[in-house]
């Protein structure tokens, strides 16, 4: 209850700040920096090493993918029976597929399930969403962003390799079981502390509350697929496979994480309907503080 406080205030924090202050511009950008450069790779380097390599931890990392198809399948069903136009589809592409599993979702986690749950946060963060962001996210944008060049093979590498977070995931399953020495531990955890409040901050940052009336039905979508179909997308896979363990409970929750800011930021840099971006990251942040307690306490009551 203490975390969910700490994120709670420095959501507000970065609400007050946007709403009170001049800060500037690209302010965000180097607090993002050092969150995903600095603050993400200490954590995943001292948790995920503890994490003992077996088959649970196939079941976060795989759920992402597998529930890819339907999440995205229903999206665009519903959006072209509607007759929504090719901007909003591409935007509603990015919007549902990808949770905020990493800046929201790793405090989130923390918060009720204690550092236990970070390392299956981080495998379905970083083996899940990250990679499918990496390699489908560019696609997406050059199938709907007719101003896009192609995107190379070479270019999703690069990406994939260049991304400071996913290289020290890489680190850290090469050091698996290693014992740090207390100073270095010490030191990455301190770092590690950061991820959270400065995450908070940033997100606080870019909260929208406004949508336009001709898109509060493709938002009703974004937050339909992503608070309540994602994550009963993941509980029937959890069950049907017989996990009903920490690992099941984690996969659930950081299903149910609301849009990834990432991936809005991106689709508003391809001009596909920012407005309804925006509105996706502050109303999903928003619902999601009601939603997720509900699935903690469902997978609880569930899988106990």
């Amino acid at each position: 209850m203490q975390n969910f406080v700490i994120i709670a205030v420095f959501l507000a924090l970065g609400a007050l700040c946007k709403k009170l202050f001049s800060l500037p511009e690209k302010a965000p950008i180097y607090i993002n920096n050092f969150v995903i450069n600095i603050a993400l790779p200490a954590v995943i380097l001292l948790k995920l090493p503890q994490l003992p390599l077996n088959k649970t931890v196939l079941l976060p990392m795989l759920v992402p993918w597998l529930a890819a198809l339907p999440l995205v399948g229903g999206t665009v069903w519903t959006a072209r029976r509607l007759g929504w136009s090719r901007d909003v589809i591409g935007a509603l592409i990015l919007l549902v597929l990808y949770g905020n599993s990493s800046y929201f979702g790793f405090p989130m986690v923390r918060a009720f399930f204690g550092d236990a749950g970070m390392p299956y946060a981080i495998m379905f963060d970083q083996l899940g969403n990250f990679v499918m962001l990496a390699i489908f996210a560019p696609l997406i944008l050059a199938r709907f962003n007719t101003g896009d060049k192609p995107v190379s093979a070479l270019a999703v590498l690069r990406r994939i390799f260049g991304f400071p977070p996913f290289l020290a995931l890489i680190a850290a399953l090469l050091l698996n079981g290693i014992v740090y020495p207390p100073l270095l531990a010490t030191v990455l955890g301190w770092i590690g502390l950061l991820l959270a409040p400065l995450a908070m901050f940033i997100v606080g940052l870019q909260l929208s509350w406004h949508v336009p009336d001709n898109l509060r039905r493709p938002l009703l979508l974004v937050l339909t697929m992503r608070l309540a179909v994602s994550p009963l997308l993941a509980l029937l896979m959890c069950a049907l496979v017989g996990h009903r363990d920490l690992a099941a409970r984690v996969t659930v929750f950081e299903a149910g994480m609301p849009t990834m800011v990432t991936a809005a930021i991106m689709a508003m840099t391809a001009n596909l309907a920012p407005r309804l971006c925006t509105a996706a990251v502050g109303f999903g942040l928003g619902f999601s503080l009601l939603t997720l307690p509900l699935w903690f306490v469902l997978t609880q009551w569930l899988f106990s």
